[in-house]
């Protein structure tokens, strides 16, 4: 965040950006492979070095899983709210 001055969300979207030199350096061979990224789906969805670096990933098939912290989806405003923001 120094060295480019930036806050938190351009920190995350510069961390993508630099993390795809190294994508091809996590690829794994196993049946099943989980890469825990940042929580922001909006960093794989929307910028290219997200994207790109799901490209590297992925073998023959990919998925999202998308995982929601019920300690805050406590009625049905908060559950829809949740939803939308990914």
């Amino acid at each position: 965040m120094k060295k480019y001055n930036l806050g938190v969300n351009g920190a995350l979207i510069k961390s993508i950006e630099h993390s795809l030199e190294y994508a091809e350096q996590l690829r794994c061979e196993a049946e099943y492979v989980l890469y825990d990224t940042p929580r922001q789906m909006e960093l794989f969805i929307y910028f290219e070095s997200g994207r790109k670096t799901v490209e590297v990933l992925k073998e023959n098939f990919s998925a999202t899983i998308f995982l929601m912290d019920m300690s805050i989806v406590r009625d049905p405003g908060s559950f829809i709210s949740t939803i939308l923001q990914n």
